[in-house]
């Protein structure tokens, strides 16, 4: 994990200079998003995605629930398979640790279900995102806009068509 942490760190400037160099305001945007992570953003995601993760596992299990229905050939098949897969331990028990089996078969498919929802609402976040990015403009003029000149002399922008003051 703290590999992975540090090979993003190490992409971290790579993404904020290609940002600078396209528009300096999307590197501004960029930072202040930064900013918001590195004072506690991060926590409240995490929050929020344990939550969403855990509602969705609680949805799905209720679904799959659904579908197995006492005294179907299906799952009285499947509970006796594993009773005397349990038979060793004592028949007393042997039922109870089937059913619990089952229930953990449950719990680990619903969990599995939630994680899939959680991968594809980072996606559709992640592009929203982009496309927010993507309608980023360059900021109007006033006494906090980063000037552009400092990558080039004054003469070059007005060759550009760029109005420089």
């Amino acid at each position: 994990m703290l590999q992975s942490i540090g090979q993003a760190f190490t992409l971290l400037p790579i993404i904020i200079l290609a940002l600078s160099n396209a528009d300096t305001s999307r590197a501004t945007a960029f930072a202040a998003y930064i900013q918001i992570m590195r004072l506690g953003g991060a926590e409240i995601g995490v929050a929020l995605m344990g939550t969403w993760l855990r509602v969705r596992e609680q949805i799905h299990s209720n679904y799959l629930g659904q579908h197995i229905e006492n005294g179907s050939f299906d799952v009285t098949h499947l509970l006796q398979q594993l009773a005397n897969g349990f038979a060793s331990h004592g028949m007393g028990t042997a039922t109870a640790r089937a059913l619990g089996t089952l229930s953990a078969l449950v719990a680990r498919e619903a969990n599995t279900l939630a994680y899939i929802d959680g991968f594809w609402l980072c996606f559709w976040i992640a592009m929203v995102a982009l496309f927010c990015v993507a309608l980023i403009t360059r900021a109007p003029p006033g006494p906090f806009t980063p000037a552009a000149v400092w990558f080039c002399g004054k003469n070059v922008l007005r060759k550009c068509g760029v109005a420089v003051s």
